[in-house]
């Protein structure tokens, strides 16, 4: 921003005459100076209005020793009219410097709540997969048992069975023995 001024003031060595034409060119570079650089820092800003300033000033307060009263008068008036053109720009300007300064607020807040929400999303995620892990194993578990009580339920099935069978076959066997013996012994 500085370098701009410097630029200005270089580019433009001889001051007009006209203060209003200096006013309205140095509005100009002011205003030109401030969309291009975007207003990096309100120090460097400052600076740079201040050095144009200092330029408009210095023809303001230039010859008045020379100057009768009439052009005093005129004097005087210019830089009257020169401090409620400044104070009004200084005003408008203020308001786009906070306007500014608020929208980058606004976009620091949305940027920090962006991220909050991530690592809530984050933390939120780990706490799903964690009791999901958790009602699996528990899950897996009683199916475990589950099996474990059916294949217990089917060995003992299958124990009586045998057994039962085994009990068929040897009442069987022994009827069957009797009988034989039955036979042969009438016969």
């Amino acid at each position: 921003a500085a370098e701009k001024a410097t630029q200005y003031n270089e580019s433009y060595e001889t001051v007009p005459a006209d203060p209003a034409a200096a006013l309205s060119s140095a509005t100009a570079a002011m205003n030109e100076l401030q969309t291009t650089t975007s207003l990096e820092s309100s120090h460097t800003l400052a600076a740079a209005r201040a050095a144009l300033r200092s330029d408009l000033d210095q023809e303001y307060f230039k010859d008045l020793d020379t100057l009768n009263a009439s052009q005093l008068r005129v004097r005087v008036v210019q830089l009257a009219t020169e401090m409620a053109d400044r104070t009004k720009w200084e005003a408008v300007r203020l308001k786009e410097f906070l306007a500014m300064k608020e929208k980058e607020v606004g976009e620091k807040y949305l940027e920090i709540l962006q991220k909050q929400r991530l690592e809530f999303e984050s933390l939120l995620a780990q706490k799903l997969r964690e009791q999901e892990d958790t009602i699996t194993r528990q899950a897996n578990a009683a199916l475990q048992a589950k099996e474990e009580s059916i294949q217990s339920l089917l060995q003992a099935t299958s124990a009586a069975r045998e057994k039962e069978t085994e009990e068929i076959l040897s009442s069987e066997t022994k009827r069957i023995t009797s009988e034989v013996q039955f036979e042969y012994q009438q016969q």
